[in-house]
């Protein structure tokens, strides 16, 4: 059974990660202060029965929810590209505002990946409400107190959508995980998807992300389109566009030196946490590597795809006219707004909810000619595939 394979597989990874990072006390990209061990002797073994319990849960739905497995994820919708290019804004922007699309929120990601998790937790917010909420409310001032640092970066509410990519954490499969074991052997591979792990944990992740997000409509409701976000998915996509031949994708971009400055900066606050130092060379270096990935990914699987499964965002645009461009983009790929979403877009004028522009000087370390010659051909292929971005 490839969930069970998976999940086995993942606790062997983390464990090795994590004795890997405890004898690693001298390793420069990450600073071992009181807090770092906090995490790596208190954190990480909670985190370890965490994603064990959430891999019963998640076998149990074999059992208990057998007809999850046919689900159909027709028309699926992917909003991809690169990190810190107005991927949450289009998230956030069509989950609240049409009811035709149903995504993962940031507890059904983090608390409940599998359908009887989901099932147990609704029958006790229904107890919960009888009292007064005091739990939902513990919780999500749990959540806020732990994401302060995240607010400026990214909204942190229980109930807000969220990247579905964040359920893979029971597989190992996120890349969320480098801010904590930067330079982990297998970790760093899940930013290069095609090249970057082998083709054999490639598929066994496939499979489980595809059988996520089956759970996740079935849980939901088959009548929705399922809306997928998270701009890891960059280097995923030729694997996803073959696992989903319906599938549809929106993909932002933006001038990718300023992309890996905003997506450095945005992680910054993650070193208070884990230690990684993320003004480090090296660490930096990582976060090049994986850039330079899902542009080239991108770059060269997009112009395979038929014209009406893709649409390109570039930032500037969807910030400047926020309206017009998500109008082309949804008219794009043939999943134009409903009435209420439209009601929204009328009323949008600028996107002001968008990454800010920075002094790429004062925060990248790498040297401006070694960035720019990897990441500027592919982009500028990307950007002759938004011909409304550059007027």
């Amino acid at each position: 059974m490839n969930t069970l394979r998976v999940l086995l597989e993942a606790q062997g990874l983390y464990l090795l990660w994590w004795l890997r990072a405890l004898g690693g006390w001298r390793d420069p990209a990450v600073v071992f202060g009181p807090r770092r061990w906090l995490l790596l002797l208190a954190g990480m073994p909670v985190f370890l029965v965490v994603q064990a319990g959430h891999g019963v849960f998640l076998l149990l739905d074999e059992w208990l929810f057998p007809r999850y497995r046919s689900t159909r994820l027709d028309d699926a919708i992917f909003i991809t590209g690169i990190p810190r290019s107005g991927t949450t804004y289009l998230h956030r922007t069509l989950t609240e505002y049409s009811k035709r699309y149903t995504t993962f929120e940031t507890w059904e990601a983090l608390l409940a990946p599998s359908i009887t998790q989901r099932r147990l937790i609704e029958l006790g917010e229904r107890l919960d409400r009888r009292l007064g909420s005091p739990v939902r409310r513990g919780l999500e001032a749990g959540v806020k107190w732990m994401g302060r640092d995240l607010e400026k970066v990214h909204r942190v509410r229980l109930d807000a959508a969220e990247e579905d990519y964040l359920a893979l954490l029971p597989a190992a499969g996120c890349l969320i995980m480098l801010l904590a074991f930067p330079g982990a052997p297998g970790l760093q591979g899940l930013g290069q998807f095609r090249t970057g792990i082998s083709s054999r944990r490639r598929e066994r992740l496939l499979r489980f992300h595809y059988r996520n997000l089956q759970r996740h409509l079935y849980a939901r409701g088959q009548s929705r389109i399922l809306l997928s976000k998270n701009a890891a998915f960059g280097s995923w996509t030729a694997d996803l566009a073959q696992w989903l031949p319906s599938a549809r994708f929106l993909v932002c971009i933006r001038e990718p030196e300023q992309a890996l400055a905003s997506q450095i900066r945005a992680i910054q606050s993650a070193r208070k946490i884990t230690g990684a130092r993320v003004d480090h060379e090296a660490v930096q270096a990582i976060f090049l590597d994986t850039l330079t990935a899902s542009l080239e990914h991108l770059s060269c699987t997009l112009p395979r795809l038929q014209p009406d499964r893709y649409a390109v965002i570039h930032m500037e645009d969807l910030q400047r006219e926020p309206a017009a461009v998500l109008r082309a983009a949804l008219a794009r790929i043939e999943a134009g707004a409903d009435a209420t979403l439209e009601a929204h877009l009328a009323t949008l004028e600028t996107a002001a909810d968008m990454p800010v522009t920075h002094d790429v000087a004062t925060i990248l370390r790498l040297p401006p000619d070694r960035i720019r010659a990897r990441l500027l051909p592919p982009y500028q292929r990307l950007l002759a595939l938004a011909p409304q971005a550059r007027a």
